[in-house]
């Protein structure tokens, strides 16, 4: 799936080269002798398209039947372009791209399953290649958080859950525990706030937060022990928190200590996934303009020192604080728990290679 907002011809062929680049490890794992055509086709109503490719080749495995209410299909509602739909059962469906900017592509996807209960197919190979705009040089809407964004993803909340309750009521429906699947739909609601939103919470202005943390708790507060627990395995360093800007100026889970930080570090801290930090420095002229900047003596009681030249992976604030809530590592000292997490994120990129 590519965005066309500021994109030129020649990046439009580069994904058609990344495209067939794939498609070859694909054939080469396999073994098939495949021939391949690419073309870009504009998914109405939006402002994406989708690279596709024309493969004429034997699949050696099965396809996969999907039951309609598998809530499984809650994890991949996020991406429209991994999806083929039948024209005719689709129009006759009457379901439209919400006129939203954010989770339009779930409001769409699970509308046409609320509605058509249509025949869904699986195949056990990824065929879509997504390409995620480098932040220094490009803010998407899923970077970028204003309250009209928060606005749009509540109205295709809002849009999911009309459906789904609809759904419930139609004879048509094959959903044996109906609160179960609410369940996982209020557990994935609380994923996506958390890290569409809470996780950027530097970048949300505290109009948009307020919303936020109100629709936030409800979810919450819906969540069942089990996938509270469940949440709490996934998003634990920050899950609990309550998301106000002053109170989380005041006692931040974390401090960190630099003196002399570069433009590559400090803006490497800015796009760390846990968030909830202070940056300590002697120098704060030097961090003109970045949030929670403090001169004087740490906040928390867990503080990290940084040399401050190079930038750091965006995954190590919370990679140590999930080390710190550990229960067996929680009195080791802050220099331990940042080596150990610098030492974690690298073999598990190692073995996601």
């Amino acid at each position: 799936v590519i965005d066309l907002r500021n994109i030129s011809l020649a990046q439009i062929f580069q994904h058609i080269r990344f495209a067939a680049q794939f498609f070859d490890i694909t054939v080469q794992r396999h073994a098939l002798d495949v021939k391949t055509g690419f073309f870009v086709q504009l998914i109405p109503g939006s402002h994406k398209a989708v690279v596709l490719a024309a493969v004429v080749c034997h699949i050696p495995l099965e396809p996969l039947r999907i039951e309609q209410f598998d809530a499984a299909i809650f994890q991949t509602e996020t991406v429209a372009g991994n999806k083929c739909y039948k024209t005719s059962v689709l129009k006759g469906s009457g379901v439209l791209y919400p006129p939203t900017r954010f989770r339009e592509d779930g409001a769409f996807m699970l509308s046409f399953i609320f509605t058509a209960f249509p025949r869904i197919t699986g195949i056990y190979d990824a065929v879509n290649l997504y390409r995620q705009a480098d932040p220094r040089t490009s803010r998407s809407v899923t970077q970028n958080v204003k309250k009209i964004h928060c606005d749009d993803f509540f109205t295709s909340t809002g849009i999911i859950t009309e459906k789904m309750q609809k759904s419930f009521s139609d004879s048509r429906c094959t959903c044996d525990n109906k609160e179960e699947y609410l369940q996982e739909f209020y557990l994935k609601t609380c994923h996506a706030l958390i890290n569409h939103f809470f996780r950027k919470l530097w970048r949300i202005d505290e109009t948009a937060l307020t919303d936020l943390t109100e629709h936030y708790k409800w979810y919450y507060g819906m969540l069942s022990p089990d996938n509270l627990l469940r949440l709490r395995q996934t998003d634990g360093d920050i899950c609990d928190i309550d998301f106000s800007v002053k109170k989380l100026k005041s006692s931040p889970l974390l401090s960190v200590k630099v003196k002399n930080p570069s433009p590559d570090f400090l803006f490497s801290c800015y796009e760390q996934t846990m968030p909830l930090f202070e940056l300590v420095t002697g120098n704060p002229e030097n961090c003109k303009d970045m949030p929670n900047i403090n001169s004087g003596k740490p906040k928390s009681g867990f503080v990290l020192k940084f040399k401050g030249q190079k930038a750091i992976d965006p995954r190590i604030f919370r990679a140590v604080i999930l080390l710190k809530k550990h229960g067996k590592l929680s009195k080791l000292p802050g220099f331990i728990l940042k080596h150990g997490a610098f030492a974690y994120l690298k073999i598990k990129d190692m073995k996601n290679r």
